[in-house]
This record gives C-alpha cells, sequence and structure tokens, in this order.
C-alpha cells in the first residue's frame, strides 16, 4: 500500500503561481474552504511584493482546489490543496 503525503499552498493575494508558504506533512491539513481566513506563519516580510500580516491583517481564500497525484511508479500518493488569496484587512 502506497503512503500518502499531504501538501498545502497558500499562494500570494491575487496570484495564481506565487506561493505565500507550503506546508507538507504524513496526516491531512483540517479543511479549507472558499471565505476562510488564514494566517499562514512564519509571514513574509515587506520584499515579497505585499504587506507583512500582522494582527488585523488576513489573507481570506478564494478558491481551493484539491488534486490527488498517483504516479503508477512511485511509492507515495501526493494530496495537494491549492489556496488562492486575497489581502483582508479587520
Amino acid at each position: 500500500m502506497k503512503s500518502i503525503q499531504y501538501t498545502l499552498v497558500i499562494y500570494e493575494p491575487g496570484s495564481i503561481d506565487v506561493p505565500a508558504a507550503k506546508y507538507e506533512s504524513s496526516s491531512p491539513f483540517a479543511a479549507i474552504s472558499e471565505g476562510d481566513y488564514l494566517h499562514p506563519f512564519p509571514t513574509p516580510d515587506e520584499t515579497s511584493g505585499w504587506p507583512e500580516l500582522g494582527p488585523q491583517k488576513y489573507l481570506q481564500a478564494t478558491e481551493v482546489h484539491h488534486t490527488l497525484y498517483d504516479p503508477m511508479d512511485a511509492e507515495q500518493i501526493t494530496y495537494m490543496v491549492e489556496v488562492y488569496t486575497k489581502l483582508h484587512e479587520v
């Protein structure tokens, strides 16, 4: 039986290809849905193209995509969740 690797990628606000954070685990992450607020850690610095998150700033999920990779010749299945975001100020 193949093992499963879980990958969570949170993209920078408005981006479809620039990750703000990426996490990998051997156990599933909690469910994330469109509209959820996120505060990835560690947060990017001012040079990353978007303001540093603080207590009054969060990322809000605008889309969540789930992908399952099961290569025939690999010993591992990858379950990837990609979260697209916008900046939200409280």
